[in-house]
């Protein structure tokens, strides 16, 4: 399971488990990405309820 963050030509990829890690990233700073991070481990559950509301339960991992 894994998030998109993006802002105008920066990206990023973010794993969620076995917990939330940058998996790649293009154009943010180190504090930008630590800003990502924390802000998945806040809201952790609700976007694991996005995922599977989208993809379906069977595909959170």
């Amino acid at each position: 399971m894994h998030i998109h963050a993006q802002r105008g030509e920066c990206l990023a990829k973010v794993w969620l488990y076995p917990e939330p890690v940058i998996a790649e990233s293009f154009g943010f700073s180190p504090l930008e990405m630590r800003t990502i991070i924390e802000q998945v481990r806040r809201h952790t559950d609700d976007i694991e309820r996005a995922w599977n509301e989208h993809f379906g339960q069977g595909s959170a991992f």
